[in-house]
């Protein structure tokens, strides 16, 4: 008999056990679960992005309409000459359309709408300052521009990012208006060639106009000197905008620096010539 003491002995004698088993299967196993993981892990974190853009597309699709609606009535009942019951009605639209807006917001980005208060002195500051709508839906274009010029300020209103570069290069602006989601070009690329190109407008204070800002993709617009969401708001534009007069101009950049993207292809200098015969030398004719 074995002593009480005496481990398990192998079978050609105590001198042949091993001392080591070496162990794979659980670091295998350990490795294959990091896999399952890591695989998951990209799985969510693709539908999620999916279902981001699939909320930030019904977004746009919601509030770009509701900006013609709360818009519009807005506009109605500040008009002179109206009957009272057609200016109560016009109030009702707007202040329903803001409550249907708040709700898509609650819905959408799961946060409560922030309440805009009325710009500080009015908006008696924005008369005489000229500025350069760029959206590529025609009622956002038309409301902005009335409630701009309401101000008292001087609009040009264009549909996309090369007709705003265009007008941008053949005259000053004091503020640009500027719709985010365009065909083409969108705000952020536009908002790029105005920086990197030493025109008129390197410098000019633009503002992102946007049915998609939310806490998640905030960020996106850090590079705009301000940002209006739809449905539009006469007093939350009239804020903005006099905020960014009340800084100042902004330092000019250097000039002479190359800019960093190429003219579209209107901006030859033949085509410049053609719409100037006098082969005048403003900005835009410049070879």
């Amino acid at each position: 008999m074995h002593g009480s003491g005496s481990g398990p002995r192998h079978p050609n004698g105590p001198e042949q056990v091993p001392l080591h088993i070496p162990c794979t299967s659980p670091c295998a196993d350990l490795a294959e679960s990091r896999a399952q993981t890591a695989a998951a892990r990209n799985a969510l974190e693709a539908v999620l992005l999916e279902q981001a853009r699939l909320l930030a597309d019904i977004g746009h699709h919601i509030r770009t309409p509701l900006t013609a609606i709360t818009g519009y009535a807005s506009l109605l009942a500040r008009a002179e000459g109206l009957a009272p019951d057609v200016r109560h009605r016009a109030r009702q639209i707007e202040a329903a359309g803001h409550i249907l807006a708040a709700t898509v917001t609650r819905l959408l980005d799961g946060v409560a709408p922030i309440a805009v208060p009325p710009p500080p002195g009015g908006s008696e500051r924005l008369r005489g300052l000229r500025a350069l709508v760029v959206d590529d839906h025609l009622h956002v274009r038309d409301i902005l521009a009335m409630t701009l010029e309401a101000f008292g300020m001087t609009v040009t209103a264009v549909a996309d990012g090369l007709a705003c570069l265009e007008c941008l290069a053949e005259q000053p602006f004091d503020v640009i208006l500027m719709d985010y989601r365009m065909p083409g070009l969108n705000g952020r690329q536009v908002l790029d060639r105005i920086r990197a190109d030493p025109g008129p407008n390197q410098t000019t204070r633009v503002v992102a106009v946007t049915a998609e800002l939310s806490p998640v993709n905030a960020p996106v617009f850090a590079a705009f000197d301000g940002v209006v969401t739809k449905p539009i708001s006469a007093n939350a534009l009239a804020q903005v905008i006099s905020s960014l007069v009340a800084q100042g101009p902004p330092p000019r950049r250097a000039e002479g620096r190359a800019s960093a993207f190429p003219r579209p292809r209107s901006w030859s200098r033949r085509d410049r010539r053609r719409r100037h015969p006098c082969r005048c030398r403003r900005w835009c004719c410049r070879p």
